[in-house]
């Protein structure tokens, strides 16, 4: 992400425009850049007594959710994101993991046979909630 804001600053620069010009370029670039990743590609993770529900972003862009009955197992991993996953987002289609950041998470085993991850920073916590019956 740094290096096409750093050519398109070095490329202002290098035709005639001010240093002052390409350096404010990437600056904007770069901030724009960062609150457009703060806004989106945070992930949240809810569980209440009838479902999980996962969200992205600040504004909520991408939201998955399961009823919890649909669930025959979950359990916590690490796992690698990248050889796993090909990174960390919205991977799979249909999706078949959530993750933001790390390599920790839920593994959950649906009715349906299929698997899906749920990256977490606290995977012991978020099994804690999936795993608590309701009253």
């Amino acid at each position: 992400m740094a290096l096409p804001v750093v050519a398109v600053a070095g490329a202002l620069y290098a035709e005639g425009e001010s240093l002052r010009t390409a350096l404010f370029a990437l600056g904007g670039t770069a901030l724009s850049m960062g609150l457009v990743f703060a806004l989106i590609f945070q992930m949240t993770t809810e569980v209440d007594e009838r479902e999980i529900r996962v969200h992205f972003g600040f504004i909520r862009t991408y939201r998955w959710r399961m009823p919890r009955t649909e669930i025959l197992a979950a359990k916590a991993v690490q796992y690698n994101p990248i050889r796993e996953y090909g990174g960390w987002g919205i991977r799979g289609i249909p999706v078949a993991a959530l993750n933001a950041r790390g390599n920790l998470g839920v593994m959950l085993t649906l009715k349906n046979g299929r698997t899906m991850l749920i990256g977490s920073q606290r995977p012991d916590l978020l099994l804690q909630a999936l795993t608590k019956r309701s009253n």
